[in-house]
């Protein structure tokens, strides 16, 4: 039985699944204590690459939560002079490693609180023939060590002795820099499931070159001094955009011009690069709303929802805001979607503005599909986008169906709008609507965000502090009692009905219970390192990854109240808060069937195999 109270370990290496290394080290961590959690990140690093193995933890810490463990193994050097450590991150994490470049970027971007190096003479595995090993750290001292120190055998003090943080070693990291008609940077580290590499250069650096849309740009790559690829390549928006087979540049970065803006302010939070949700998340919506209020002002944002709204309510049959909303929130995720539609939510009555709620249950965003793609397999997390869009819909109206008027059936816009179906403004002492100056407007729309952005921060804590108490109170009653235990229970007959056999479904429920009471990623980082192997068999798979790639969870309810409570009147904003039982169940319920459209192909086969 797992302990929860205990830290989980996550482990990462160039050891791959061929031979029993994996099973031997994950042997001696349950050999120290078998009520400790062990999650494969990932054990297909490039052998011997350390700058890989310090990029991903890079890459996939921050997503953990607090205090985790991270064993990183991959050691060229095993055997020699180098040093084995435990890293204290600033953030409150714990790395135990190879001191052999591993630990670069983390050191660059996130801090390093406090290096010891690992004493053998306590914190090694001895006998069942290890004596004289030399070449197998991973599982006689790193896994050991870290076991000992999650178990709580020992306190980090004693791993052993503390040495200066300047002395780990690290690889030189380069910065992008413009030359003349152009711009130089280095291939951070590549993506080779969909064949892409990323480099360290920005899009506002990038155009700052003279580089535009549309470009053919030519592009010369080095590896050392040899000349590898020498062409003229297509700069564009997405990959979308190129035919198949021909090579494109597109940008990776959604949200970082938000970010310029942040770090102009407090560039100590944004140059860590290892940003805390409340910098990521919420900060960009100080830039964002406002620029959307922009749109709105000027009639493009309104002509925009408008048609596409149109063409996509006569195909869903849904009012055009509602039709145009299920899209934007997969692209921008829902409190950014509802916070740039502040105009139709203060127009829209209250029933309306509980479908857009119970909607945004079942986002994702742009920006964090390429996180979900490097953990679970892609062709169905992208599969997942449009099926959630389109059960979305279907769901909401079914739970709350709601009729909507030709005359309700309108886009929200400033006075003075080309585009202008129901105006919204001041009014002058005739009656007539009134298009407020726009620096006014301005300024009201960027205090708006401010105050969005602490309600919706509010919410958050509270909900999940709250939730956390509640799982607290009930190991008092039982250490296994917790609420995602209970949710994953109660989630189980929906799980078998779905076509999987009762183990499967057993375990599928227990996943839906974590990710509804934790998140996403945390269940992603459970399976990451087994899910496309035979241990899930193609429909569990198909399934489970469906079934993730959506932001429901408890945490999202506190965000979406937040949101709502910043932006509406009190009347449309108790209703939604009366309403978080049918939130809940709208994001299941679209989560589930999205999964199970996906996975009925397999069931089918598999039934007539």
């Amino acid at each position: 039985m797992i302990d929860y109270n205990k830290p989980m370990l996550v482990f990462q290496t160039d050891f791959t699944y061929k031979e029993g290394a994996v099973c031997a080290m994950y042997g001696v961590v349950k050999s120290v204590d078998r009520t400790l959690e062990i999650i494969d990140g990932t054990h297909e690093l490039p052998q011997y690459d350390t700058w890989s193995a310090s990029y991903r933890l890079y890459q996939s810490m921050k997503f953990w939560p607090e205090g985790t463990i991270f064993v990183s193994v991959v050691d060229p050097g095993v055997g020699t002079s180098r040093k084995a450590c435990v890293a204290r991150t600033k953030d409150g994490y714990y790395i135990v490693t190879p001191d052999n470049g591993s630990l670069t970027h983390i050191k660059k971007y996130v801090g390093i609180e406090e290096v010891r190096e690992i004493d053998e003479t306590i914190n090694r595995l001895h006998g069942k023939g290890t004596e004289g090993v030399a070449i197998f750290h991973g599982r006689d001292l790193f896994g050991y060590c870290a076991a000992r120190l999650a178990s709580g055998m020992i306190t980090y003090e004693q791993v052993g002795k503390e040495y200066p943080v300047d002395e780990i070693v690290c690889h030189e990291i380069l910065e992008p820099k413009q030359i003349e008609k152009g711009m130089e940077g280095i291939f951070e580290i590549n993506d080779p499931n969909f064949g892409n590499l990323w480099t360290n250069i920005y899009l506002k650096d990038f155009k700052k070159a003279g580089f535009e849309y549309g470009d053919y740009v030519k592009v010369t790559i080095y590896h050392k001094e040899n000349v590898v690829f020498q062409d003229k390549v297509l700069f564009h928006k997405s990959f979308g955009m190129a035919k198949p087979g021909q090579p494109i540049i597109y940008n990776n970065e959604l949200m970082k011009v938000a970010y310029v803006g942040i770090e102009f302010a407090v560039p100590s939070m944004v140059k860590v690069k290892q940003m805390d949700w409340f910098v990521s998340v919420l900060l960009p919506i100080l830039m964002i709303v406002p620029l959307f209020d922009i749109l709105t002002y000027i009639g493009i944002l309104p002509w925009v929802i408008k048609w596409i709204g149109r063409g996509l309510s006569w195909l869903t049959g849904q009012p055009k805001f509602e039709s145009f909303f299920a899209i934007e929130m997969m692209f921008l995720g829902n409190t950014e979607a509802l916070a740039i539609s502040s105009l139709q939510l203060k127009q829209m009555k209250a029933e309306r503005n509980l479908t857009l709620a119970m909607m945004s249950m079942s986002c994702v965003t742009a920006s964090i599909i390429g996180a979900y793609t490097q953990m679970m397999p892609g062709s169905y997390i992208l599969t997942a986008v449009p099926v959630n869009v389109i059960n979305a819909l279907i769901v909401t109206s079914m739970l709350n169906p709601v009729t909507v008027t030709k005359e309700e059936d309108t886009v929200a816009t400033m006075k003075g709008s080309a585009a202008a179906e129901t105006e919204v403004g001041d009014v002058d002492a005739e009656g007539n609507a009134v298009k407020e100056p726009f620096f006014s407007f301005l300024g009201d729309s960027i205090l708006g965000a401010g105050r969005l952005v602490l309600i919706i921060a509010a919410n958050v804590i509270a909900f999940v502090a709250l939730a956390a108490l509640i799982d607290k109170l009930l190991g008092y009653i039982n250490p296994w009692l917790s609420l995602e235990h209970i949710l994953g229970i109660v989630m189980f007959p929906f799980a078998w009905l779905t076509g999987l056999n009762v183990q499967d479904s057993f375990q599928f429920a227990q996943y839906m219970g974590m990710k509804l009471v934790t998140n996403e990623f945390v269940v992603m980082g459970k399976v990451t390192g087994t899910i496309s192997t035979h241990a899930f068999n193609p429909h569990y798979r198909a399934m489970l990854t469906v079934f993730l790639t959506s932001f429901a969870n408890f945490s999202t309810i506190g965000m979406i109240i937040g949101c709502f409570k910043g932006i509406v009147n009190k009347e449309k904003n108790d209703l939604i808060s009366k309403n978080v039982g049918y939130m809940l169940v709208s994001g299941i319920l679209v989560s589930l069937l999205s999964a199970a459209m996906v996975g009925a192909p397999f069931g089918f086969v598999h039934s007539f195999a």
